[in-house]
């Protein structure tokens, strides 16, 4: 979790980082929230997403998920997207190669 002191919209995009990639305390989400009733202009899904994908990119490495949790993950998303298996291991061996610069462990 971030200590420094930052502009309350930088603080917020790094609760969001956190919350989406690590988790935060009960805290950090009141004041997360409380952020958003007061710019409801604001794409809370969007930030979190964006600031999420910054911080996952400045990673060095990603330790790879259990399979278990892959499995059901991905068996939800071929239900929820009405996916064939057979078409998403057509999709998956062809967007494979956009995936390399990340390092797992």
């Amino acid at each position: 979790m971030t200590t420094r002191q930052l502009p309350m919209n930088e603080r917020i995009i790094d609760m969001l980082a956190d919350e989406a990639t690590v988790g935060i305390a009960r805290s950090d989400l009141t004041v997360i929230d409380s952020y958003f009733v007061d710019h409801p202009e604001s794409d809370r899904d969007g930030l979190m997403m964006a600031a999420a994908a910054i911080d996952l990119a400045m990673m060095s490495s990603v330790t790879a998920a259990p399979q278990d949790l892959v499995k059901t993950l991905e068996m939800q998303a071929d239900l929820h997207f009405k996916i064939d298996r057979r078409e998403r291991d057509t999709i998956g061996a062809r967007s494979s190669s956009m995936y390399t610069s990340v390092r797992i462990q």
